[in-house]
């Protein structure tokens, strides 16, 4: 797990259900209604200003029904500006769109460099 997993996925053991999933890291000792994975969350470095939640937050999380009702579908649950379900088609959409924002606030960074004179000789 990296540093930015908040949890760690539970190890088999005697407490977990029947039917829990591996990933799912969620205590059923008491009354939960979710299968929760572990959240993978983006935060801002640490400064003046810095927000008390993470940036971006995803994590797996499935709906626990009735045994007659069956299990209902796994969704990632994306939190942030926003909170949205993601399927899986919607989460490589995400993927996605996050690795061309990273191209470009890589491209960001170096005009910011260019902006500020990094490099360039101080007149003292």
């Amino acid at each position: 797990m990296s540093d930015n997993d908040t949890r760690e996925p539970k190890a088999p053991d005697a407490t977990r259900p029947a039917g829990c999933p591996a990933w799912c890291i969620s205590d059923h000792k008491v009354s939960s209604t979710f299968h929760h994975g572990p959240d993978v969350q983006l935060d801002l470095p640490a400064g003046p200003y810095t927000p008390d939640g993470p940036l971006l937050m995803a994590a797996i999380m499935q709906l626990i029904e009735s045994e007659e009702e069956g299990r209902g579908e796994p969704i990632v649950s994306i939190q942030g500006a926003t909170e949205r379900d993601l399927d899986l088609p919607g989460l490589d959409q995400l993927i996605e769109r996050l690795d061309d924002y990273m191209g470009r606030l890589h491209r960001l960074r170096q005009d910011y460099v260019q902006a500020i004179g990094v490099g360039r000789v101080s007149r003292a």
